[in-house]
């Protein structure tokens, strides 16, 4: 039965652990805030050939977890980061 309260476990995290509504807010200002910045920068979107808006404007963005781990090389400095990527 381990695997009943193995789902349960993850339905529970699923439905109920949430960011608070201020952080959440505030990055959806700080996404905003980046689409526009694209928007001006650029004229077209060359994925969907349209004019880029806030809503449709590209971004990409990906979490860095660092020093979360007990191995060492996951410690780089952001700079070594940026440029492997």
């Amino acid at each position: 039965e381990d695997w009943k309260h193995d789902l349960w476990m993850k339905r529970f995290i699923r439905d109920h652990v949430r960011y608070n509504n201020e952080i959440q807010c505030a990055a959806a200002r700080i996404v905003q805030a980046i689409r526009q910045y694209i928007v001006s920068k650029n004229n077209t979107n060359a994925k969907t050939k349209l004019a880029p808006t806030a809503i449709n404007a590209p971004f990409d963005a990906f979490h860095v977890r660092r020093g979360d781990f007990q191995y060492k090389r996951t410690r780089i400095e952001s700079s070594e980061m940026y440029e492997i990527s």
